[in-house]
């Protein structure tokens, strides 16, 4: 077993946006787990979010398989 890199709630403010910030950190982040010999890079993408879908996708990222559900339980 491999380690890998998960990440969660990484947000680039509305003001930042569209000037390649979530590009270069994202590229960075993948960069790191290859030099650490990680097996993947794992994240979750909000159905109603097509722009970062667009940019996940635009650097080799694409649905697991399978196919998997975020849950939770409100307390």
């Amino acid at each position: 077993v491999k380690p890998y890199l998960y990440i969660h709630d990484i947000v680039v403010l509305n003001e930042y946006r569209g000037k390649g910030i979530g590009k270069g950190l994202m590229q960075k982040l993948i960069e790191i787990s290859a030099e650490r010999k990680y097996c993947k890079v794992t994240l979750e993408v909000r159905e109603d979010n097509p722009t970062a879908q667009s940019l996940y996708k635009s650097l080799g990222f694409d649905e697991c398989e399978p196919r998997m559900h975020f849950w939770t339980k409100n307390i």
